[in-house]
């Protein structure tokens, strides 16, 4: 690298083109700077008493001798703070004050490209402001269309699908998931696939929600990484998906002080999924998913998962797996507890069209 000009090296050094710099401080730009800030934050605030989530390594908790709980959540130097004191959380922003330039936005509204409403009774999410951005940068109130799948070679039947998908946004902007705060701690998911549902691959789609209660709390959906050679393999495979996260989500929870000793309810409307789960015994049609079959009944021979049969008109996760006519798609949302607060006018342009 080059000196910065004014600088001049003297003795055995001098005349030698091949010189490092030694850097003293992190420089913003740096592809090393977001890590070094991410060890400064985490060595101070480990050092002020938090505890690291492994669960989520951005989450750092703490309990005081009082009971008191305060969890911190950071995302690159956007920092989200609760507490049960308010006294616990000035005492926090004072001491990160100390170390760092901070500025307190006060209670929060926007998060992360997230609104955040809060009453006594619930919480509401949405994306609304996100979403009327995308649709306003591109004259139909909507964002240059991005087909990740298709990308190599867009046509023109893509560019109709993402037209529609904008269509969509502009009289859904004001969507919002409603976590109401009187509900039970309990963990369930809906496990569903599609099967062979993509023309190209004929790789199935996963799909899953996960509820805490009545509120949801994650989701997914995804193509699915092999081809499956039937649809029970296919389901099997996003039941143990959905396994994995309803793990992950308990041990969040239990760095944040809850406990949750029942077990799981996981809701499948394939019964031959279900039977595959419940039969010890490999033949040739299940032995290529071998993996997933042990993982899964493990945790319900643990206890810590219950399969339970749903009907497919209950089946909350086909809402993420395929494409259903008007009324089922609305009362499917209704379920999951979205809720349109800002109607912009229909979502579908006939009876006859599937979302």
């Amino acid at each position: 690298m080059d000196l910065p000009e004014g600088y001049s090296v003297k003795g055995e050094y001098a005349g030698n083109g091949r010189l490092v710099c030694k850097l003293h401080k992190s420089l913003y730009g740096l592809k090393q700077a977001s890590r070094q800030w991410n060890a400064k934050f985490s060595e101070a605030i480990l050092k002020y008493g938090f505890q690291q989530s492994g669960s989520d390594h951005s989450l750092f908790t703490k309990k005081t001798n009082d009971e008191n709980f305060i969890a911190l959540l950071v995302y690159v130097d956007d920092i989200l703070l609760g507490s049960t004191s308010i006294q616990e959380s000035n005492e926090v922003k004072e001491f990160l004050d100390s170390l760092f330039k901070l500025k307190d936005l006060g209670t929060i509204k926007y998060f992360l490209g997230l609104e955040i409403a809060k009453s006594p009774e619930s919480i509401s999410i949405c994306q609304r402001k996100y979403t009327l951005d995308l649709l306003e940068e591109n004259g139909l109130l909507g964002a240059k269309p991005v087909l990740s799948q298709f990308m190599d070679k867009p046509g023109k039947e893509h560019l109709t699908a993402a037209h529609r998908v904008l269509k969509y946004l502009k009289g859904s902007s004001g969507q919002r998931i409603l976590m109401k705060s009187k509900s039970t701690l309990k963990i369930s998911g809906y496990a569903d696939s599609d099967w062979a549902g993509c023309p190209d691959t004929r790789k199935s789609v996963t799909g899953f929600c996960i509820f805490i209660g009545d509120s949801l709390v994650s989701w997914k959906s995804k193509k699915q990484s092999v081809v499956a050679r039937s649809s029970a393999e296919a389901e099997y495979r996003s039941m143990a998906s959905v396994c994995c996260e309803m793990i992950w989500i308990k041990s969040l929870l239990k760095d944040f002080g809850v406990k949750h000793c029942e077990a799981m309810n996981l809701y499948s409307d394939s019964q031959s999924a279900i039977h595959i789960s419940k039969n010890p015994v490999f033949h040739e049609r299940t032995k290529h998913i071998e993996v997933d079959c042990h993982f899964i009944r493990e945790k319900i021979l643990t206890g810590l998962i219950k399969r339970r049969h749903t009907s497919t008109n209950l089946q909350i996760a086909d809402i993420l797996t395929k494409a259903l006519q008007p009324n089922q798609f609305y009362r499917l949302l209704s379920k999951m507890n979205i809720h349109n607060v800002h109607p912009a006018g229909s979502a579908t342009s006939s009876d006859s069209d599937k979302v």
